[in-house]
């Protein structure tokens, strides 16, 4: 269970550099 909301954790953070990224 923590090992998955550490995977979602990161996902987030991916997503949110990805997004940054794109606005950039």
């Amino acid at each position: 269970m923590m090992k998955s909301s550490r995977l979602f954790a990161l996902a987030g953070v991916t997503l949110l550099a990805a997004t940054t990224l794109a606005a950039c």
